[in-house]
């Protein structure tokens, strides 16, 4: 997700009283939008993070834990 859009998103009111917030990383190698800005954004905001885990013994380890970013 560019940083603009994740701006925007960061600006809905209802974020204020979210418990927590369910999001995807990007599989770089499939070409997804970057959400790294929003996910950055919400954990800055004190807001948990909800993210699914798809095992996959085709991809590699660092795909696995979101890229170099979550760690």
């Amino acid at each position: 997700m560019s940083r603009a859009a994740a701006k925007l998103a960061l600006a809905v009111e209802e974020l204020a009283g979210a418990r927590a917030v369910h999001i995807y990383l990007p599989m770089q190698a499939a070409g997804e939008m970057d959400t790294s800005s929003l996910a950055g954004g919400l954990l800055a905001m004190g807001i948990p993070l909800m993210v699914p885990v798809i095992e996959d013994d085709d991809e590699d380890e660092d795909e696995k834990k979101g890229g170099d970013w979550f760690q």
